[in-house]
């Protein structure tokens, strides 16, 4: 898969660096803009072909149903290499900015150094998000992780209820927000603590889609509590803070490994 994804970055990088947009003034100013919308059209083409050719090569060996790692280490290696093979199908963009950087010898500008660094940041956030759903399919199957996906749904429409009486009884706009994103915040947590207490005496079923909610909400509520936490000092600080939750997340599977592996293990 990874061989497919880097011919689709050479393609995108020469169809970037082939691109004519007219005077030499007008595309140094404008890189990127060509991108849409014939290239960024294509772009999510190949990229949904991949990712689902990849996803039935999967299923097409059994690597959903048969889901053993004998460790930690090899359960944090499975989840990365999905992590790096997705963001290497979603990426396909830089290669094409980079192809028309290259055209016009403009690489070390630092203002499209940064507009790309943001561009990196929410890729990276995708694919974050996109190879945690794999991992919990790989983990729970799909049934479970469909089931989460409602048990998440009904648990919003609760916390919603929840934060319309609120909003009813303070007056201090600042004080209800936090303790909304507060108790937004707390709900994964909660859901961590309950299964790593309880996973034994739980039918397997509901700790499964416990699991599956932990590890899609772990990282949106370490960054919700870390800038209720640190509040305006964050904002200066915004791609360091990116990529310490993202680094974080990988944390947290390793050391939240022994419980999945627990989970495998509980009889239906």
């Amino acid at each position: 898969m990874l061989g497919l994804a880097a011919c689709g970055h050479v393609f995108f990088f020469l169809l970037g660096y082939i691109v004519d947009k007219g005077s030499i003034y007008e595309r140094v100013y404008t890189i990127g803009e060509e991108f849409f919308p014939l290239p960024f059209l294509l772009h999510l083409i190949v990229s949904i072909l991949l990712l689902v050719f990849w996803l039935m090569q999967l299923s097409k060996n059994n690597a959903f149903k048969h889901f053993y790692p004998s460790n930690q280490l090899q359960l944090i290696g499975l989840y990365t290499q999905y992590f790096i093979i997705i963001f290497a199908v979603l990426t396909f963009s830089l290669s094409f900015m980079a192809g028309e950087k290259t055209h016009l010898l403009v690489i070390d500008r630092p203002f499209y150094g940064a507009e790309e660094g943001t561009i990196v940041q929410g890729l990276l956030i995708a694919s974050l998000f996109i190879s945690l759903l794999v991992l919990c399919v790989r983990i729970t199957e799909v049934r479970t992780l469909l089931l989460t996906i409602v048990f998440s749904g009904v648990l919003s429409l609760a916390l919603g209820t929840v934060s319309a009486f609120l909003f009813s009884i303070f007056s201090d706009a600042n004080l209800f927000f936090s303790l909304v994103v507060w108790m937004y915040v707390a709900i994964p947590f909660i859901a961590i603590l309950i299964v790593v207490t309880n996973l034994a005496t739980m039918p397997k079923l509901f700790s499964g889609i416990l699991i599956n909610f932990s590890l899609l909400f772990f990282t949106p509520a370490l960054y919700g509590a870390i800038l209720l936490i640190f509040k305006e000092e964050t904002f200066d600080n915004m791609p360091v803070l990116n990529y310490g939750v993202l680094l974080s997340n990988f944390l947290f599977i390793l050391l939240y490994a022994p419980v999945l592996h627990q989970w495998r293990a509980v009889p239906e």
